[in-house]
């Protein structure tokens, strides 16, 4: 995974610091689940399985630190996962970095 950079509270870039602990075999957890609307970054659609998503499955991490474990477990069983890409409904589908960036007014 590569970290997330902001600009007015939006992602819009990455830099390659999990790749770099990864390759010395050092395990990386993310700890940033929400279940509110108000905490829920917009990046992830105020979705907290898009959220879930996207650091697994996108950014490949070893574990998720949250919370709210009904969220997490029902995440964990959800047929969606494991698709391949083209059988993949779009409400599973990873965000892009800077997707809302064109939506906001400066």
């Amino acid at each position: 995974m590569k970290v997330k950079h902001r600009n007015s509270g939006f992602l819009v870039d990455q830099t390659n610091v999990m790749t770099k602990l990864q390759a010395f075999k050092l395990p990386v957890y993310v700890q940033i689940m929400n279940n509110e609307f108000i905490s829920q970054p917009w990046d992830f659609f105020s979705d907290p399985y898009v959220e879930i998503n996207s650091y697994v499955v996108g950014a490949n991490v070893d574990g998720v630190i949250t919370d709210y474990l009904a969220t997490a477990a029902k995440y964990r069983i959800n047929r969606c996962l494991g698709l391949p890409p083209n059988q993949t409904p779009t409400y599973m589908a990873l965000t892009s970095l800077g997707q809302l960036t064109p939506l906001m007014t400066l």
